[in-house]
């Protein structure tokens, strides 16, 4: 399967900060103006709407207790609700004593590319190689 992932933040229009759509070749997720979750595949005509549970894992007890609830009554808030499991990842990881899967090697993969592209944009489209620093586990981390 491939997928297209689209960060829009420059748009004219939606004046706030979400995942809108995510397509791919098989199947694809879209969020309509009103804020429903939809799924759709391929050589299927109608759209399955999505609960907010059916597009979360859940979270042990223990953490969602330890969130002050929103005034809808929900610990997700913000940022499409990834503040509770971004800092459960890296609680975990401390306590389990491993790399979070979201660390900043894993960043600077993802953000290398663009700094690179930038610098080869500003010298006329010079073929420049993207630094690759490894992993946690090459810095004993």
């Amino acid at each position: 399967m491939t997928a297209r992932f689209g960060e829009f933040r420059r748009c004219g229009d939606k004046a706030y900060e979400g995942l809108e759509q995510l397509i791919g070749t098989e199947g694809c997720f879209y969020e309509t103006d009103s804020g429903q979750a939809q799924w759709g595949q391929r050589n299927v005509k109608q759209r399955t709407p999505l609960t907010t549970e059916q597009m979360r894992d859940p979270l042990p007890a223990e953490v969602l207790s330890a969130w002050d609830l929103d005034e809808q009554g929900s610990a997700y808030g913000n940022h499409q609700g990834s503040h509770p499991y971004l800092v459960h990842e890296f609680v975990d990881a401390i306590a389990h004593n491993r790399i979070p899967a979201i660390n900043a090697w894993e960043a600077a993969r993802y953000l290398a590319p663009g700094v690179i592209a930038h610098k080869s944009a500003m010298k006329d489209g010079q073929w420049l190689d993207v630094p690759d620093w490894g992993d946690g586990q090459s810095h004993g981390c």
